[in-house]
Order: C-alpha cells, then structure tokens, then sequence
C-alpha cells in the first residue's frame, strides 16, 4: 500500500513539475533578499517578527543552507 507521503511527493510532482519553469521571484520576494543581501539572513526574524515568526526560523537555515542563492536556476 502507498503511503501518505508518497502519495502527497506525486500529486505535488505532477502539479508543479510541468511549472517548473515559470518559477521565479514574485512582487514580496525581492525586499527579502535586498534585506538578507545588506543585513544578513537574521534580518528574518525583524521580517516576520510581527505575522509570521515561524517562518523566521525556516527561512534562516534554507538561507544559510543554500549559501545566499538569490537568482533561481534557469
């Protein structure tokens, strides 16, 4: 039997995948690296401090991980 998560990773392939090629930066994602790029990727929690503080701590490892990668691979 296929589990849940395996089931999720084809639903989700086969619904972004053929996208793959449109994704880009949208309107909101610009000042948050123009901010990361001047302060660092702490500068992540003064973001999303307010809304979203979650976010701040997913966003400063896959920062950090992905060594400040600003442009997307096309």
């Amino acid at each position: 039997m296929v589990s849940c998560s395996v089931l999720l990773v084809a639903v989700s392939a086969i619904a972004y995948l053929p996208f793959i090629a449109h994704f880009s930066y949208f309107n909101d994602d610009w000042y948050e690296m123009y901010a990361t790029g001047v302060r660092g990727p702490w500068v992540f929690i003064d973001i999303f401090s307010i809304d979203r503080p979650a976010r701040a701590f997913l966003m400063i490892p896959l920062y950090i991980l992905l060594a400040g990668i600003r442009f997307p691979i096309m």
